[in-house]
């Protein structure tokens, strides 16, 4: 009997030690499994959280590819651009905004950038000139760029007038100066990529900082759509819209105009070695000439190209056999210096002189304005189609080279 008992109690405990196992197992599992679930709402408000304040309405870009734009119901705009994502905020929705970051439901990734913008610091020179475009340079304070280095008009009037302050270069900016101003935004542009410290520091006190990749449309018009961008950035969206809208309507009686053969164009500079430097076959300036109704002379270079630069150097004898026959030659003085007449071309080769643009006097040369005009690139197209045209329209970036 006491056997029978003492097998029982045996059966019983290991009946009952299974028992615990299998609950503790089943409680290990449903902690998981809720784990699982907080991880998945988790990602799932990572990747909705805007939606929280509303449906989005995307912006339709007619030729900009490097960024997109969400606006929301209560004001906010979602910018994406290089891989980043930036969450524009109204003083409106400022308080909401908060308390969603408070509440994690707004990822950490996301950048909050608060309007109105103060005392604005803008390293990605370029855009400058769709600030002004966009009417909202009075909210730009500081620059990269010192006052000898600046082309674009409205620049030059802000510094003159203290508005607009050099601030060091783009990898070494005065961190206090920007600080005691109550900078709200920096602007850079992808070369603070070479400098990471920077982006850092300007973070870590409290400085949102905006990439601007506007260098990576390949479509001119694309890079001129970046001026809705900053229309978003500075609350100034009417006003850009109103810009791009009035520089493709003057383009109208240029585009796609062309008849009959397409006279061939060379785009190049000559660098302190004796290369010449041209663009990339599919680089925004070569397609400027192809809208323009011309043909890029070195639209076969594809095998030398390399995809990390917009441009491509190559020997004097590379650009002989492939421009030699060229009708129009534009050098490229954004980067070297303007020519001040053929002979300061052929003094830098001797091969020029044997060139068809410069026997039958069909050398131009662009201005130090050209990089800087981001807001009116849709000008050199008209620019560039009046050259081939033979018009005698006054020009805005290019110089007949005598």
């Amino acid at each position: 009997m006491r056997a029978s008992k003492t097998g029982v109690s045996r059966r019983f405990a290991v009946s009952a030690l299974f028992c615990m196992l299998a609950c503790m197992q089943a409680c290990v599992l449903l902690s998981c499994s809720r784990g699982q679930t907080d991880e998945k709402r988790a990602e799932l408000a990572a990747d909705t959280a805007p939606a929280l304040f509303g449906e989005p309405v995307r912006l339709r870009n007619d030729y900009a590819t490097a960024f997109s734009a969400d606006s929301y119901r209560n004001g906010c705009w979602l910018l994406s651009a290089g891989g980043i994502r930036y969450l524009v905020v109204p003083a409106s929705a400022d308080a909401q905004v908060r308390q969603a970051c408070a509440d994690g439901v707004i990822p950490k990734d996301i950048v909050i950038i608060r309007q109105p913008l103060t005392a604005v610091y803008v390293a990605a020179s370029a855009s400058v000139a769709l600030w002004n475009a966009a009417g909202a340079l009075d909210q730009v304070c500081f620059t990269s760029t010192r006052k000898q280095d600046w082309y674009v008009p409205a620049a030059l009037q802000a510094i003159e007038a203290g508005q607009l302050r050099y601030i060091g270069k783009y990898n070494a900016p005065d961190y206090e100066a920007l600080l005691r101003a109550g900078c709200s935004l920096a602007v850079e542009s992808k070369m603070v990529f070479h400098a990471p410290q920077v982006k850092e520091k300007l973070e870590s006190i409290g400085i949102p900082v905006f990439i601007d990749c506007s260098s990576a449309e390949q479509n001119p018009l694309g890079r001129m759509e970046w001026i809705r961008v900053y229309g978003i950035l500075s609350g100034h969206m009417q006003q850009a819209d109103d810009f791009f809208e009035r520089q493709l309507h003057e383009l109208e009686p240029v585009l796609g105009k062309a008849d009959g053969p397409l006279p061939k164009v060379a785009f190049f500079y000559i660098n302190p070695n004796g290369m010449a430097v041209v663009r990339r076959h599919d680089d925004y300036l070569s397609n400027m000439i192809a809208m323009a109704g011309g043909a890029y002379a070195f639209g076969d270079l594809r095998q030398a190209e390399k995809k990390v630069s917009a441009s491509v150097t190559i020997s004097m004898e590379q650009f002989y056999a492939a421009a030699s026959d060229a009708d129009y030659f534009i050098y490229n003085a954004s980067i070297d210096h303007p020519l001040g007449s053929v002979a300061d071309l052929v003094a830098k080769n001797s091969l020029f002189a044997g060139c068809r643009a410069v026997r039958n006097g069909q050398v131009w040369t662009t201005n130090k304005y050209l990089y800087q005009a981001a807001d009116c690139l849709g000008l050199l197209i008209r620019d560039i189609h009046t050259m081939l045209d033979g018009g005698e329209s006054e020009m805005v970036f290019l110089e007949h080279v005598e």
